[in-house]
């Protein structure tokens, strides 16, 4: 948010189960004048509460706040801000991943957007966002600039496992080229036998995604029964500048290339039955 427009800021504390508890908030702003938007902070990305309902004459608001739901924490606390603009060119008041039908899928709500062209998703394996890959093929379609209320819903095509947690980044593009951030959100698989990894009966090496890349890409591969694979990458100039080995199993290797240079590389997977190799393109 814009420190200048902040005019008021809270810190609560909160003591007890805060999984998918909504609290109704009524607070005092007396002596302050303008005031026109309200954020809170869910420790990693602000957001605009619910049911907000200003009494400037009185000098107090009303709002309600929903804590999401899958937090291992029971004890909490939030920071609100009171501010005289609206501080961020998209207000998401929602954002949530929920497993639906063996697959990871993001639900997030605006209350506003400005000039927002679309929405890219990343997601890694930790919460380290270096690590992290973008999973939309095509940007996911903005609302461009409303006022109203505008719900988006994202189905994550790529393979999970059971009892795995991943972590989903939102960004939002502006159409002038600007981005902002929101997230990470996590989410865990829960146990399901369809979840389960199958052993593959082939050793096979597919295409990298996405491709050209920058920095980061993903390398999918399965390894068959009774074999030991060896994945390698390569520059241009033959030199080596990977090399790890797998044992039966189907992988979603991560590469991230930040510290090598534009260029084009190569991936090969080789074992005793098989040997392929692919060709990549890293753009910066």
């Amino acid at each position: 948010p814009n420190p200048e427009a902040v005019q008021i800021s809270y810190n609560i504390s909160i003591i007890g189960n805060i999984t998918g508890l909504t609290v109704d908030f009524d607070l005092c702003f007396d002596g302050l004048t303008g005031l026109s938007s309200i954020l809170w902070y869910n420790g990693s990305t602000w957001l605009v509460p619910d049911n907000i309902q200003w009494e400037n004459p009185a000098g107090h608001v009303t709002f309600s706040i929903t804590f999401p739901s899958g937090r291992s924490s029971r004890d909490g606390s939030t920071e609100i801000i009171l501010g005289d603009d609206n501080p961020l060119p998209v207000t998401l008041s929602s954002l949530q991943a929920s497993f639906i039908n063996d697959h990871a899928v993001l639900q997030w709500i605006t209350q506003s957007e400005t000039q927002n062209a679309g929405w890219n998703v990343y997601r890694a394996e930790s919460s380290n966002s270096e690590q992290r890959l973008k999973i939309n093929a095509d940007l996911i379609p903005g609302a461009g600039t409303t006022s109203e209320p505008t719900e988006y819903s994202f189905t994550d095509q790529e393979y999970v496992v059971s009892e795995h947690t991943y972590w989903y980044w939102l960004e939002s593009f502006a159409a002038s080229g600007d981005a902002d951030e929101y997230g990470p959100i996590a989410l865990t698989i829960p146990y399901n036998e369809n979840n389960i990894p199958q052993i593959p009966d082939v050793t096979l090496l597919k295409t990298n995604y996405p491709n050209p890349f920058n920095p980061a890409t993903s390398i999918s591969f399965s390894v068959m029964t009774g074999e030991e694979a060896e994945l390698s990458i390569y520059n241009i100039k033959g030199q080596k500048l990977l090399n790890e080995k797998f044992q039966t199993g189907s992988y979603n290797f991560n590469w991230n290339a930040s510290e090598y240079g534009t260029g084009i590389y190569f991936y090969k997977l080789s074992s005793d039955s098989y040997e392929c190799i692919k060709k990549m393109l890293m753009m910066k």
